[in-house]
């Protein structure tokens, strides 16, 4: 798929192995929205992941040392059969003073009343000093708002960021496809970004 720089241009970010401030946990409990990052075992972020057919899904946490930079590439949202939301959407987060946000950018929207008009996948670049994040806004088809924030490591790798759904890894498996990487083993797939971390991707 064609990827796109923000703005036209590349966007330069940071990142950080936690959770930027505070006020994340506070967000999280009060909406009670869920995330979870999982990371495919031994993937590079790159096309040579469509190789390891044999791979397993892993907790993204201490998977290893964030790069100074690298590049992440959010290719897009997988909605879950019958269970997606009404819209949502997914900015980049940056530090700024006291260990607080300082800027956020809006990277991707969906809305399910025009799933064919969906973001494009874009790619930004983002350095350890600054990259705060993401943070996931989702309204449900009730009109419940959620909002919850998630550290993205700079560690290479194919990921899948998980909404609402179990945590457990062995739940499930590589599809071999890297623009829709998360096969269920029971039942039907979450809802979820796809996401990939490389020097060059």
């Amino acid at each position: 798929m064609k990827r796109r720089n923000f703005l036209g241009l590349p966007l330069f970010a940071a990142g950080t192995g936690v959770f930027a401030y505070s006020k994340v946990l506070d967000a999280h409990e009060a909406t009670g929205l869920r995330l979870t990052l999982l990371r495919l075992d031994g993937s590079d972020g790159t096309a040579a992941d469509t190789a390891r057919s044999d791979a397993c899904w892993a907790r993204a946490v201490g998977c290893g040392t964030d790069a100074e930079w690298t590049r992440i590439a959010l290719q897009g949202f997988v909605a879950s059969r019958g269970r997606a939301p009404k819209s949502l959407s997914v900015k980049a987060l940056f530090a700024g003073d006291e260990g607080r946000i300082g800027a956020t950018h809006e990277l991707f929207r969906y809305a399910a009343a025009t799933p064919a008009a969906l973001s494009k996948p874009i790619g930004f670049h983002a350095t350890r000093a600054t990259f705060a994040g993401l943070r996931v806004s989702l309204v449900h088809n009730d009109g419940t708002e959620r909002m919850a924030d998630v550290s993205v490591p700079l560690v290479s790798g194919l990921y899948a960021l998980l909404l609402d759904a179990p945590a457990l890894p062995g739940l499930y498996a590589f599809s071999g496809d890297r623009t829709r990487p998360l096969g269920a083993r029971f039942g039907s797939t979450p809802n979820h970004f796809v996401l990939s971390v490389a020097e060059n991707v």
